[in-house]
C-alpha cells in the first residue's frame, strides 16, 4: 500500500507544481498585458498632452505675430498716407502700397481661413456630442467615445494643417511688407535729393 499511496501522492504534488506553473504563467501574461496597457494609456495622454502644448504654443505665437503685424501695418499706412505727394516718386510709393496691400491680403485671408476653420471645428464638436449624447442615452459607452475621438482627430488635423500654413503664411506677410517698406524708404531718402 506504501507504493500506491507513495505513486498518488506523487501524482498529487505534480498536479499541484502543473497548477502553480499554470497559475504562475498566468500571472505573468496578466502583468505583461497590465503592463502594455499601462504604457498605452501613458504614450496616449502624453500625445494628448503634447498635442494641447504644441496648441497652446501655435496660439501665443500667433497673437504675438497678429499684434506686431497689425502695428506695423497701422505705422506704415500712417506714414505712407502723411508723406503721400510730398516730392517722393509716385511709382515708388504705388509699388510700396502695392507690396504692402498684397501683405495686408494674405494675412487677412489667413486670419478669414483660421475664422473658417474654428467654426468647422465648433460645428464639429456640437455635431460630435449630439452623436456621444444619443450613444450615451442608448447605452453604447464604445460608440460616446468613438464620436469624441474622431471630433478630436478631425479638428487636431485641420489645426495640424493650419499650423503647417502660418509659418509660410508669415514668412510672406513678412517677405511682401518688408518689400514695401524697402521701396518706399528707397523713396524717401532719394526725395531728400542727396
Amino acid at each position: 500500500m506504501k507504493k500506491s499511496e507513495s505513486k498518488d501522492e506523487n501524482n498529487t504534488n505534480s498536479d499541484i507544481k502543473d497548477i502553480l506553473v499554470l497559475i504562475a504563467d498566468i500571472q505573468k501574461n496578466i502583468a505583461v498585458d497590465h503592463l502594455q496597457y499601462i504604457r498605452d494609456v501613458a504614450q496616449k495622454e502624453y500625445y494628448q498632452y503634447y498635442v494641447a502644448q504644441t496648441a497652446k504654443y501655435f496660439d501665443n505665437a500667433a497673437k504675438y505675430a497678429t499684434i506686431v503685424i497689425f502695428g506695423a501695418y497701422a505705422a506704415f499706412f500712417t506714414i505712407w498716407a502723411n508723406v503721400h505727394g510730398q516730392g517722393i516718386d509716385k511709382c515708388a510709393l504705388l509699388i510700396s502700397a502695392l507690396l504692402m496691400g498684397l501683405s495686408v491680403l494674405i494675412f487677412c485671408s489667413f486670419e478669414i481661413w483660421k475664422m473658417v476653420v474654428s467654426a468647422r471645428n465648433c460645428v464639429g464638436r456640437e455635431d460630435a456630442l449630439k452623436k456621444a449624447g444619443d450613444a450615451l442615452m442608448s447605452g453604447n459607452y464604445g460608440e460616446t467615445r468613438s464620436a469624441l475621438d474622431e471630433a478630436e482627430t478631425i479638428e487636431r488635423l485641420r489645426e495640424s494643417t493650419m499650423a503647417k500654413w502660418w509659418e509660410w503664411i508669415l514668412y510672406s506677410c513678412i517677405a511682401t511688407g518688408v518689400g514695401g517698406v524697402i521701396v518706399f524708404v528707397w523713396a524717401s531718402v532719394k526725395s531728400l535729393h542727396w
